[in-house]
C-alpha cells in the first residue's frame, strides 16, 4: 500500500489481532481455493477447463438453469469475446450446449444450457469436495463468529482508552 494513498486515507488502522484475523481468514480460503481446483483437476479431462471461470460458469448453469452469455460475462467478469471462448472450450468437452431460438421474444439469443457430462462433473465435483465443504462451514462459522467480535471491539473501542 503506498502512504497517503486512497485506500489508506479510507481505511481505519487495524489492530495486529484483527489483521491476523483476517490474514488467517483469507489463507484458509486461498487453500480451500487450491482444494477446489486440484478437484476439478481430477475430474475434468481438459486441463484448460480448470479455472474459476470455467467452474464460476458450470455452477451457475447447474444452479440456476440455461444462462445468456451476458449472464457469463457478468458472473465471471470476462469480456464478451472471453465468454465466447470460454464457451467453446466448454462445448467442445460437451459440457455445455449453445442453443438459438428458446428465448421467449428473441430468436437471436443464444442460451447456454448443461449437459448430462457436464452435469456428471459438476456431481463428481461435488462428491468429491463434499468433505472439505463440511470443513469450510466450520470454519466460515469460526470466521463469521471472529469478525463480529472484531466489529464488536472496535465498536466499543480499545481498552484503556
Amino acid at each position: 500500500m503506498v502512504i497517503g494513498s486512497p485506500v489508506e486515507a479510507a481505511s481505519p488502522r487495524r489492530s495486529s489481532a484483527s489483521s491476523a484475523g483476517t490474514i488467517e481468514i483469507l489463507l484458509r480460503f486461498a487453500e480451500f481455493g487450491r482444494t477446489i481446483t486440484v478437484a476439478l483437476e481430477s475430474v475434468v479431462a481438459h486441463p484448460e477447463l480448470v479455472h474459476n471461470s470455467s467452474l464460476i460458469t458450470l455452477a451457475a448453469i447447474t444452479v440456476d438453469g440455461p444462462q445468456r452469455p451476458s449472464d457469463i460475462q457478468q458472473r465471471t467478469g470476462l469480456t464478451s469475446g472471453g465468454v465466447t471462448k470460454l464457451l467453446q472450450r466448454l462445448e467442445d468437452q460437451g459440457l455445455v450446449l449453445r442453443r438459438t431460438g428458446t428465448v421467449s421474444g428473441d430468436r437471436r439469443a443464444v442460451e447456454v444450457t448443461i449437459t448430462a457430462e457436464g452435469r456428471e462433473v459438476m456431481g463428481a465435483l461435488a462428491d468429491q469436495l463434499g468433505e472439505q465443504l463440511a470443513e469450510v462451514d466450520g470454519f466460515l462459522r469460526e470466521a463469521t463468529e471472529l469478525v463480529t467480535g472484531m466489529r464488536h471491539l472496535a465498536q466499543q473501542g480499545a481498552p484503556g482508552r
